[in-house]
């Protein structure tokens, strides 16, 4: 399970080609697992530590922000 946390925003009036984005899309590597009592605590924290929680329980493989 992945796990993502997002700000909305209003509708954009044109229409983007997100299929074709994601197609090309490469993921950065995977940063040094820290587990929740690790974390810093630092603007954004208490949203990304529920992710962090999920993935000390074995519930989400990954959490983004």
């Amino acid at each position: 399970m992945k796990i993502v946390i997002s700000n909305f925003s209003k509708p954009l009036k044109r229409t983007m080609d997100f299929k074709s984005y994601w197609r090309d899309h490469v993921k950065p590597p995977r940063p040094e697992r820290v587990s929740l009592f690790e974390q810093e605590p630092d603007w954004g924290f208490h949203i990304y530590a529920l992710g962090v929680y999920l993935m000390d329980l074995g519930l989400a493989d990954e959490v983004e922000l």
